[in-house]
């Protein structure tokens, strides 16, 4: 439950048992906004662009020793590898997914913080598991992406991970 800076009574009726009620003012809202919102925003999106940086420079590092001359012809310098395709589309669809489920909840937030606006509790308790739900999402999204993540998986959900041999397991080739 949002509050613009007065304390409120409840209608017994209105609260259920165990429910969690929210106090805001403009000071919270405003540092609850700047920490759980803007500064991770800025950490994964300035990350993931020096992450995607790097294996691009590391790709082109491999290319170079691979190839039978060191002369890398113009046009192939120009069309971006599968592997550098896969991995943006990767990050770009995380940064998505993350502002998609964290944007409503932070809209909600100013909102209600900062205008005379009253948004409902269903709506802020959507939005607020939405959040939530964000923490999960990752993992699935990696696991479509990357079949060493399947693999990795695999080998913890039936505890190979516990067996002496599953340092010995290579998760990058094709059987296993």
């Amino acid at each position: 439950m949002y509050f613009k800076g007065c304390y409120f009574t409840f209608d017994i009726a209105s609260v259920c048992l165990g429910e969690c009620v929210w106090l805001y003012n403009d000071i919270l809202g405003l540092v609850d906004l700047c920490i759980s919102f803007i500064l991770p925003c800025t950490v994964m999106v300035s990350l993931y662009a020096k992450i995607f940086m790097v294996a691009r420079r590391h790709l082109k590092i491999i290319n170079l020793v691979n190839q039978p001359t060191f002369k890398i012809e113009e046009s192939q310098k120009k069309i971006p590898k599968k592997s550098e395709r896969k991995a943006a589309k990767t990050l770009g669809i995380v940064i998505f997914v993350f502002l998609l489920c964290w944007v409503p909840f932070s809209l909600c937030s100013v909102i209600n913080t900062y205008t005379d606006l009253a948004i409902s509790n269903v709506i802020i308790n959507f939005f607020t598991w939405l959040m939530y739900f964000n923490s999960g999402m990752n993992p699935i999204i990696y696991a479509l992406f990357y079949p060493w993540f399947q693999k990795s998986i695999k080998i913890i959900v039936t505890l190979k991970i516990c067996s002496p041999e599953s340092s010995m397991i290579n998760l990058f080739s094709v059987n296993h």
